[in-house]
């Protein structure tokens, strides 16, 4: 694994654990704080493990080469996953390999537009203490009609083919964040 990957992510366990004590005692700024402390080493890392996948519209923006309307989209909110770290700590924050684990997932990351990035995070809101979840993650981006295309390593996006839209028919996501997102969803 890349070592600036390997410096965030044990970066991240010992803030996390260094603050743990702040975590659930009723403080929003607090919370926010904490999760921001996941998310920012995430961002860090930029992006050390992509999936080779891209959706239709940024496939499109390559092709017409308009790469300045293609970013890469943490598929995985990494600040949500900070919560549920911290809800977790338990075992997240008493056992640093099931932690990397976790933290590994997070920088999972799809190439889209834009305009698809803002929608996607729009999806999930944190306003003064409460969250909410519009949509699942291993849903979201088939709740808005983004079509994902893959490539294999080395290859050119003019090479990637069809893969669907649901996240969890395409990539890992862990079955337990989606327990865990499940009490955050809203209508």
């Amino acid at each position: 694994m890349l070592r600036k990957v390997e410096i965030n992510c044990e970066k991240c366990f010992n803030n996390l654990k260094a603050n743990s004590h702040k975590w659930g005692i009723g403080d929003h700024e607090w919370e926010r704080a904490i999760t921001r402390d996941y998310y920012l080493p995430v961002f860090d890392c930029g992006n050390p493990l992509p999936t080779n996948l891209i959706s239709e519209e940024a496939l499109s923006a390559w092709f017409n080469r308009e790469h300045d309307k293609i970013v890469t989209d943490h598929c995985f909110s990494p600040q949500f996953m900070g919560r549920f770290v911290m809800d977790n700590a338990d075992i997240y924050l008493t056992d640093y390999e099931k932690f990397r684990s976790l933290f590994i997932v997070a920088l999972t990351t799809i190439q889209v537009t834009d305009k698809q990035n803002t929608l996607l995070r729009s999806l999930t809101k944190n306003r003064n203490g409460i969250f909410k979840i519009k949509k699942a993650t291993h849903k979201k981006y088939n709740h808005l009609g983004i079509n994902l295309y893959r490539k294999e390593d080395n290859q050119s996006w003019d090479k990637s083919i069809p893969t669907g839209n649901i996240l969890s028919e395409i990539i890992y996501v862990p079955q337990e964040l989606i327990e865990y997102e499940k009490q955050y969803l809203v209508s």
